[in-house]
């Protein structure tokens, strides 16, 4: 069985991130529940994917509820028909009506551990906050094409955010490398 893990990044001021394990053939439903168990959210609320690119914008929508309206559903999306890229990036807004927003990159794909039970959470870095800290009336609804102005007023990003010398770069190339030191190879 081969596995991919994931960086997912909780957008709040505070550091709140984790890696993901998961196999490939998982559906976008079983990664959005092994993503809400690890921040402690209680799921089961409107909630959407969206394949992003390097300046995370948001891209085609794989939604929790078939809405029979052409947008792929959860359940019915298998991870590893949309990872297109060795850094696939998403962008997970959770609960429409507070809009948690979880920044996810592809750190790599491996051969699973023997033993091991899958999806699986192998590090966890922060507090996350209680899902209700959030109040509705505080909510940017900004959140859109071309990306978050309320980010980059926050921490600091700007058009070429992540970017290296080629024009590429992660996640770690902003939030100091730590994409890459569970040196995963790159497919």
């Amino acid at each position: 069985m081969r596995i991919y893990r994931f960086r997912v990044v909780l957008d709040t001021r505070d550091d709140v991130f984790c890696d993901v394990d998961i196999n490939t053939e998982a559906s976008f439903e079983e990664f959005y529940n092994a993503i809400t168990n690890a921040f402690k959210f209680k799921g089961g609320v409107m909630s959407s994917f969206y394949m992003s690119n390097e300046n995370w914008d948001k891209g085609e929508e794989i939604t929790l509820l078939d809405m029979s309206e052409g947008a792929p559903s959860m359940s019915n999306s298998i991870l590893k028909d949309f990872m297109t890229d060795p850094r696939q990036r998403l962008v997970l807004v959770y609960d429409f009506m507070r809009m948690w927003c979880f920044l996810i990159e592809l750190l790599g794909e491996d051969s699973a551990e023997k033993g091991e039970t899958y999806p699986n959470v192998p590090m966890f870095y922060g507090n996350p906050p209680k899902e209700e800290s959030k109040d509705i009336a505080d909510t940017d609804f900004s959140f859109g094409e071309g990306g978050d102005s309320r980010m980059e007023e926050e921490y600091g990003l700007d058009e070429g955010f992540g970017d290296d010398e080629d024009g590429e770069g992660g996640l770690d190339d902003e939030i100091g490398g730590m994409f890459d030191e569970f040196g995963y190879e790159e497919n």
